[in-house]
């Protein structure tokens, strides 16, 4: 007759991170009917079994803390994804060349990615081969130029790719480049306004002198519609089309004093759509038809 044994059971949860945990504690023992086994009290077995479980969940607490890591670094390089692009469509990069950029990001930081570049929208879907599923993001920025801030970002993307930062701290430099103001403050900003109409005036039009001061006094006018469409988003969407309607329309109330059309181009002159027609033309010769083309028909509307 064998001696006689008390059985002493020990339920164990089972994790639901992913389908190997159960066969990792099936294989040490851990998971025999929802039990551990009969155990010897007090026996040379019980101090066995005891270590064996104290490494069992040693390597299964190991497994998912590597698994952690793995799936916090994966998320990390996304979110760089993101926030570059958004960064560089902010700050005046090219669509042209904006796709294949981020193309190549992805393949240098192993993510699996697609892109659809589109004025002032990104769509960027990151695919997963081992669950068969996608998720699709939607990048939203209003299209700008912010040289400064453009070379900033252009600076840490190299640096993130060459290994020379981590991907962690590139996230928290361009996040700390879009929370940036930009590196002019507003009145410089009115002052190009003022110059530039009041100096374009005799240079381009042959206005008179009279003529100059007329434009300068217009410019700072489009200067301060140009603040009002940075502070409201409402107003953004109309800021050119209501610019010109004042413009135009000071201008002929002082058509006695003044030369009209001078004047007039010459107030308007910082949003005539030189570098939009020109971005538009390289677009469509690069086969970018869509952004090309949108780009054309807002440039001469």
């Amino acid at each position: 007759m064998s001696p006689a044994h008390s059985t002493r059971t020990s339920p164990v949860a089972s994790p639901v991170l992913t389908p190997g945990w159960d066969d990792i504690l099936a294989s040490s023992g851990m998971l025999t009917g929802g039990s551990i086994g009969t155990i010897p009290m007090g026996g040379p077995g019980s101090r066995i079994s005891t270590a064996s479980t104290d490494s069992t969940l040693l390597a299964f607490e190991a497994e998912k803390q590597k698994i952690l890591a793995q799936l916090a670094d994966i998320f990390n390089r996304q979110n760089f994804l993101l926030l570059a692009s958004r960064s560089l469509m902010a700050f005046g990069a090219p669509l042209h060349r904006l796709e294949a950029n981020l193309i190549a990001m992805a393949l240098n930081l192993d993510v699996e990615a697609t892109f659809a570049v589109l004025p002032g929208i990104i769509l960027i879907t990151f695919g997963d081969e081992d669950t068969r599923s996608s998720e699709t993001y939607v990048v939203r920025s209003v299209a700008g130029y912010d040289m400064y801030r453009l070379g900033r970002t252009n600076r840490t993307i190299r640096r993130v790719l060459k290994s020379r930062i981590s991907v962690g701290q590139g996230v928290k430099n361009i996040e700390r480049i879009l929370a940036t103001p930009p590196i002019y403050p507003w009145w410089i900003m009115l002052l190009d306004y003022i110059v530039i109409s009041f100096f374009i005036c005799p240079l381009f039009w042959n206005g008179s002198w009279q003529d100059a001061g007329a434009s300068a006094l217009l410019g700072l006018m489009v200067g301060l519609l140009q603040l009002l469409a940075g502070r409201f988003n409402n107003y953004a969407n109309l800021f050119e089309v209501s610019s010109a309607f004042l413009v135009s329309f000071v201008a002929a109330l002082l058509q006695n004093h003044v030369c009209f059309g001078t004047v007039s181009f010459a107030g308007i002159a910082m949003l005539l759509p030189g570098l939009a027609l020109t971005t538009s033309i390289i677009e469509m010769a690069t086969k970018n038809m869509i952004s090309g083309t949108v780009r054309l028909v807002f440039a001469l509307c």
